[in-house]
């Protein structure tokens, strides 16, 4: 949770919480100063707990605010222990389970192609027994080849003959809003050796991996149609794009292929501060440039134990 208030810049200032019912406080650490605004991120909340809160000001203490924590979300499968396989399309999750993950397993599948599987490679200290595996490659259908992304996203995918549609997004429950998104990883980015139509400037060289974690307002999923460049958008677009509550990313050009746990901030704008999110996208990719089907054939990611932090 964050709190902000407003005080003179002279003084000590901060804030303090304590569990409703309780006669000690806890001062929250990690207060940052603005001129007269001071804020701080409390964390370690328990959700659906009553607390209570004060600013304080030199000697002066604000009257006790009362707040209820939200009821936190996580996410299905993040583990990725359960898959399914239908008509000899691997899918990230138990057979009858509702879907949450996609991949583009469904186009590969036409050219009896896998993109994303599990793979019997955890991360240290991990209680299960597999992990994602997202390979890129080449895949050919009657003689035509075309480069494809190895990927993991929450959404759905469609083919419209060999040009793939990602509907980024599903509806989530949860409205407290989470500080970042850990998770562990290693991957390989090759040097690219396959470039498709309209191609931007940077796609040369060394590929690019690419995470993002988007929390929106939007009524349906944001779909990136492969066979129309207007749908696609890049990270830098995320702090003005319409509907975005909060954003981070990362991309990586440098290989790192023993595993590491990785955190993304998640930036909230303040433009949208009051707004209640809707859709959830999490998506990961060892080729970023993977929609113009441009990328390398080298290039590969393992995931593993995805979490919210609050």
């Amino acid at each position: 949770i964050w709190l902000k208030a407003n005080g003179r810049s002279d003084v000590e200032r901060g804030f303090r919480y304590r569990l409703a019912g309780s006669e000690e406080w806890i001062e929250v650490s990690g207060v940052e100063h603005n001129a007269g605004r001071f804020s701080a991120c409390v964390e370690g909340l328990e959700p659906l707990t009553d607390y209570e809160v004060v600013a304080y000001c030199g000697e002066a203490t604000t009257p006790i605010v009362a707040l209820t924590t939200e009821d936190v979300f996580t996410l299905p499968n993040s583990g990725f222990e359960a898959w399914s396989t239908y008509d000899g399309c691997i899918y990230p999750y138990a057979e009858g389970d509702a879907p949450f993950w996609g991949t583009g397993n469904p186009g590969a599948a036409i050219a009896n192609a896998t993109l994303t599987s599990p793979v019997a490679d955890v991360r240290p200290g991990s209680e299960g027994s597999s992990a994602a595996s997202l390979q890129s490659m080449k895949a050919a259908v009657m003689g035509i080849g075309k480069f494809a992304a190895g990927n993991l996203f929450v959404g759905t995918f469609s083919m419209s003959g060999l040009d793939g549609t990602v509907n980024f997004g599903r509806d989530f429950s949860f409205t407290a809003k989470p500080k970042s998104l850990s998770f562990w990883m290693k991957h390989n980015e090759g040097t690219i050796d396959e470039t498709g139509a309209g191609s931007p400037a940077e796609a040369t060289g060394t590929d690019k991996a690419t995470i993002m974690v988007i929390i929106t307002n939007w009524e349906t999923p944001y779909a990136v149609n492969t066979a129309d460049s207007s749908t696609f958008f890049s990270m830098s677009d995320l702090a003005t794009m319409e509907g975005v509550i909060g954003y981070g990313y990362i991309e990586k050009r440098e290989s790192a292929t023993e595993w590491a746990e990785y955190t993304i901030d998640i930036n909230y704008r303040e433009d949208m501060k009051n707004v209640k999110p809707r859709k959830l996208v999490v998506s990961f990719t060892p080729s970023g440039f993977g929609d113009y089907f441009t990328g390398s054939t080298s290039s590969w990611m393992y995931v593993d134990d995805i979490k919210f932090n609050y």
